[in-house]
């Protein structure tokens, strides 16, 4: 189970007073549907001001610390007083505010339950000498870093990843790319049209980007991030689309069709189709 012996807690807004454990390694701020609602990997606040998806919380491993990544178009994320738009490592001590809401990074209080981590420092490198009493190498798949792996045990076994999503594209089934697959090699990949020349670059937090040949798709308005509790994407909507995309599933010998609503997030699992426009893409699992 991941424990990194941190929490945030709500100082200013709706939610003031409550208390949040950091308990994943990828976790989501954003604004809750129904007042109360928790989840694991999120931290959702009853803050109007807060966007639907604000911003994210990633665990660098190596750096045994989060970076915080600002997500929302139309809402600012700021810490300790200064507006950010590149990521940012965080501290204990620091304040987060977004919409109305000032989060406090903490050490989490164990005194009421749970169980307070190890020194993860001595526990990596326990594992990198091989003094662990496990007879395989536990590798790590770093979010930021994805792919580098975690630990260098020298004994003769099998790796263990944390994450173990499968090699995945979007096959094009129908449109002008029909019969192409775009391999998804990241964990935060942004979808869209072909980018126009004069178009400024970005922040540059996401691993990938993807073109599909539709002359309406805006470039980048569809954000995925792979959740790995879920073995799903994560797909968002953003600003600039207009044309409905509509997601198929089969499940179980049923048939399931709906339009993708524009201010919500939808999980795509493998074998989901999408049509968007002139084009009909599914996520595949390549063998």
């Amino acid at each position: 189970m991941f424990s990194c012996g941190l929490q945030v807690r709500v100082s200013q807004g709706p939610d003031k007073g409550r208390t949040f454990p950091l308990d994943s390694a990828e976790i989501t701020i954003g604004r809750a549907r129904t007042p109360g609602d928790r989840a694991p990997g999120w931290v959702l606040l009853n803050d109007p001001q807060t966007s639907r998806i604000h911003a994210d919380l990633q665990w660098n491993y190596e750096g045994q610390h989060y970076l915080l990544i600002h997500r929302s178009d139309t809402n600012p994320t700021e810490v300790n007083g200064t507006q950010i738009q590149e990521a940012v490592v965080l501290k204990i001590g620091d304040h987060v505010r977004v919409g109305a809401t000032i989060l406090d990074i903490q050490q989490a209080d164990f005194r009421f339950g749970g169980v307070a981590p190890e020194n993860i420092a001595r526990i990596h490198e326990a594992r990198r000498s091989g003094n662990t009493g496990i007879n395989h190498e536990l590798a790590y798949r770093d979010p930021v870093r994805e792919g580098e792996a975690r630990g260098n045990t020298k004994s003769a076994s099998r790796k263990i990843a944390l994450s173990t999503r499968p090699k995945l594209s979007l096959e094009i089934l129908g449109g002008n790319q029909q019969g192409t697959k775009l391999p998804m090699t990241g964990f935060q990949i942004q979808v869209g049209g072909n980018r126009a020349e004069d178009l400024p670059d970005g922040p540059q937090w996401w691993d990938q980007d993807l073109a599909l040949n539709e002359s309406a798709l805006p470039y980048r308005c569809m954000a995925w991030k792979w959740r790995e509790l879920d073995k799903a994407f994560e797909v968002q909507l953003l600003r600039g689309l207009s044309m409905p995309i509509t997601v198929e599933r089969r499940v179980d010998g049923t048939e399931w069709i709906a339009e993708m609503p524009h201010d919500a997030v939808v999980r795509i699992r493998p074998y989901d189709l999408l049509y968007i426009g002139n084009t009909a893409l599914q996520l595949v699992v390549d063998r």
